[in-house]
């Protein structure tokens, strides 16, 4: 899959023009090399240059511990029934080439394989990768890829990917805008972005049980300060998290080059189990409300 995709992949250093050299990508210009894992699966990564370490690890951890199974792939699609829905009426998905950013285990992209040209996944664990690829061959799908990567800077050229599905991972970097510009630089003309974020609501309120950071003067920096050094990492479930207004949100595709960008509410079934059980049943309910919403979805168009 690599030999027939070459021409899509650049350099994440330098954009420089990559060949297959022995068991790597080689960059004609810097002359840095990338090793592919198989022909499925190629890292770009330098662990040396993360700053989030402690998320890399935790996501790694979980990874690895957790494995897979059938009964979290139909948990998924119990979930995610109304996005596929959305996707589905957004783009042809035969006329296009899906990528999936932070896309850990690739659900979807298992699922929209037979339907798009490729399916690309990008997540910076490569034990998410490596279990992705396990299911990819169990249900014997040959048109993926597989990519560990830095969201800041994308390995692959500009205008290649019709769809760019982000499920909870662009608030995960403290310069949103930086993977946006990447998403936008990767899309072809027409394409389309889907990302679902954490609203900044009433809802950040149970939200400190998982570490969230409002994108807001004052409450982050106050936030971070709480959890990074008062309480050093101690509830931060998913690594960094920032939450954001919908106005925010449209701002910052707009700057990152997008015409048109709108806001709705994301629909999924929350059950929670993150939090206290005492407070499970209550926060189901109320986030149905509009003022406590865990996530809304932002669908950009180029």
């Amino acid at each position: 899959m690599i030999e027939s995709t070459i021409d899509f992949f650049c350099c994440p250093k330098c954009q420089g023009k990559l060949i297959i050299k022995q068991a790597n990508l080689f960059c004609l210009k810097c002359r840095e090399k990338y090793p592919i894992i198989n022909s499925h699966l190629i890292s770009f990564f330098k662990a040396n240059l993360v700053q989030d370490k402690k998320s890399l690890a935790k996501w790694n951890d979980f990874y690895q511990e957790k494995g897979y199974s059938k009964k979290d792939e139909k948990k998924y699609f119990n979930l995610h029934r109304q996005l596929i829905q959305d996707i589905n009426d957004l783009v042809s998905l035969d006329k296009v080439n899906f990528l999936e950013i932070g896309c850990g285990p690739m659900f979807l992209g298992q699922h929209l394989a037979s339907k798009c040209r490729f399916v690309v996944g990008i997540d910076f664990s490569l034990e998410a990768l490596k279990l992705a690829q396990k299911m990819f061959q169990e249900k014997k799908i040959k048109n993926y890829l597989l990519i560990q990567a830095d969201l800041v800077a994308i390995p692959i050229k500009k205008n290649v990917f019709g769809f760019v599905y982000g499920g909870g991972v662009i608030e995960h970097f403290r310069d949103t805008g930086v993977v946006l510009e990447q998403i936008y630089r990767v899309l072809k003309k027409g394409g389309v972005a889907l990302n679902t974020v954490p609203v900044f609501n009433l809802g950040v309120i149970y939200r400190q049980f998982w570490g969230n950071i409002p994108n807001l003067p004052i409450l982050r920096p106050l936030t971070e300060f709480v959890h990074f050094r008062l309480l050093p990492g101690h509830h931060l479930r998913f690594g960094y998290e920032l939450s954001f207004l919908p106005k925010q949100l449209i701002g910052l595709h707009r700057q990152a080059g997008f015409k048109k960008a709108t806001v709705s509410k994301f629909e999924i079934k929350n059950s929670f189990e993150y939090l206290p059980k005492w407070l499970r049943l209550l926060a189901v309910k109320i986030s149905k409300h509009r003022l406590f919403w865990p996530m809304i979805q932002i669908v950009a168009h180029k």
